[in-house]
Formats: structure tokens, sequence, C-alpha cells
């Protein structure tokens, strides 16, 4: 069975508000902080299928027939397991490749910011054939997704498929990993969940960075223990289900750029209730910032 590469975001709990301080980072002259080690984020197998979710294209990697590797750019689709199914050219020379070794590799990297700073991925393993039965299925969605494609980018009729078996992965896992490269087996990728909020995600971040610039400063400030004026920028680098990625930069030299995760207190499903957490987020560090006093009336 095949999925689309845009799957909808499943339903879930709403966001409810912290009622702790974000992080417990203390800020000094300069605002410089280490990352910030908060826990709830998403673990290696659920961002490596994310980022296979989120683009359609990757970089081939085959073996020409005197063991030169030639890598080449490739479009795929996902089966119902999260593994590539490859649209090649009939008469290509990765093509050829595979049918005399089908080992393989497949390099994935979202070409646009904000998801580029993610992760990059690369699927090892071996081509297959897709099973006969799937094929007409295969060739509608490789046309949807190359509609309007040229030369070689447009589908044609002798166009060949062929399903890369995963064997094992190699995850650089650029905000979450600290850059660390890490390994996962077979059982680990398969047994991975695409995040929720991979769809509505970069539009997230684009609208938060232009418009609710206010709201990030005060986030930023309340995450490291100083004053919005104390901080140049503040930008929303990435989100998920589980929390979000925030770049700030201090007004005073060093002005070092630090990295901050920081979670919400309940996952959320969908734009929606991203929205809303955020939003709460903020006004909760608005408050922490300007606590409110009753005054006190005598009778």
């Amino acid at each position: 069975m095949l999925t689309s590469l845009r799957a909808p975001c499943p339903r879930g709990a709403c966001f409810q508000p912290s009622k702790r301080p974000l992080t417990h980072l203390k800020c000094r002259q300069s605002c410089v902080a280490p990352l910030c080690a908060a826990p709830g984020r998403p673990g290696p197998a659920n961002t490596a299928r994310t980022l296979v979710d989120l683009t359609s294209h990757g970089t081939l990697a085959t073996l020409l027939p005197d063991g030169t590797p030639l890598g080449t750019a490739t479009s795929y689709v996902l089966d119902g397991t999260g593994q590539p199914i490859l649209r090649l050219r009939a008469h290509a020379v990765h093509t050829d490749n595979l049918r005399a070794n089908p080992a393989t590799s497949l390099f994935v990297h979202p070409a646009n910011p904000p998801a580029r700073a993610l992760a990059r991925l690369t699927l090892l393993g071996h081509a297959e054939a897709v099973p006969e039965n799937l094929l007409p299925a295969v060739a509608e969605v490789h046309a949807t997704l190359a509609a309007g494609g040229q030369g070689v980018d447009a589908p044609s009729p002798s166009d060949v498929y062929m399903r890369l078996h995963v064997t094992s992965c190699f995850l650089v896992d650029q905000l979450g990993g600290g850059s660390a490269a890490q390994r996962l087996t077979r059982e680990e990728y398969l047994g991975g969940v695409p995040d929720a909020l991979r769809g509505p995600a970069a539009g997230l971040v684009t609208y938060m960075n232009a418009s609710r610039t206010e709201d990030l400063l005060n986030l930023g400030a309340d995450a490291m223990g100083c004053s919005p004026d104390d901080l140049a920028t503040v930008e929303l680098v990435w989100l998920d289900s589980l929390g979000f990625y925030i770049r700030t930069v201090p007004l005073l030299p060093p002005n070092e750029p630090q990295t901050l995760r920081l979670t919400f207190l309940r996952p959320v499903s969908d734009e929606r209730e991203a929205r809303s957490a955020l939003t709460m987020m903020a006004q909760e560090s608005w408050e922490r910032r300007r606590p409110y006093n009753p005054v006190m009336v005598t009778t």
C-alpha cells in the first residue's frame, strides 16, 4: 500500500499551558547559554521517517561496472512501510547499474529552509522489483508528483520503478542530535512514525518569524532568564508535535547564537493546536516577567 508524501495529521489532545518555567537557564551579561537539554524530542527513527516524508527527491548512489560510485538525482514516493519507490529511466546509467548490482543508497536532505535545518539521512539497502499489482498505483502517484516536469523529469510510459529495501540508515540529526551521526537498523527505521506537524511546520515557522516576533522575544528571554531587551533576535527554527527550537542572538558581544529546545506540556497534533500552544507559552513568558501583584483593599 502506498502512503502520501503529505499524510494528514492525526487528531490528538489539546495543549494545556505549563505552570512551570520553560527552562532553568540563567542569563549573564551576554545572555549566552548552552544547548537546552529539555526532554521531549522526537527519537531518531521518528526524525528519519519525518525527513523522508518532507521531500520527494534524493541522491541515488549506484556502482558502475568498474566499481566507481555514481551519485544521481532521483524522485521517490513511499510505500506503506516508509520505504522509497524510485522512478528511473529505463535506459539510464543508474538503472543499468542497479540491474547489475542492486546495492544502493539514497541521500535525503530537504532543499529549502526551514526543513533543511532538521536533519540529513542516508538510506542504505538494495533495489528490488515492485510487485506487479502495485505498479499502476505507483505510476499514477509518480505521474502526479512529476506533473509539469521537463526532459528527464517528465514521466514516461517506459519508466522503471524499483523499491529501496532499507537495511539500515545513517542519520545526522542537525537539531536534536547535536550534528552527531547515528546508525539505525531496518527495524528501528520501519518502527518510526512521521511527525504529526510535518505538513504545516514550514508555514508555521514562516508565520511566527514574520508576524509574531514579540512572542518569540518573550519566549527566548524567558528561556535565557534575561530581558527581551538583552536579545538582538529570536528566530523559530523548527517545530514538531512535542516542542520547538529557537535560535537566540544576544545584543551584547560576543553575540554568539544559541539554539534552545522548548517543549510543549502535551503533544500537539495539528496547526491549530500548535498555534494555540505557542501563543499560550508566549503569554506565560510575558506574565512571568510582569507578575501580577493585587492591591490589598482594607475596609
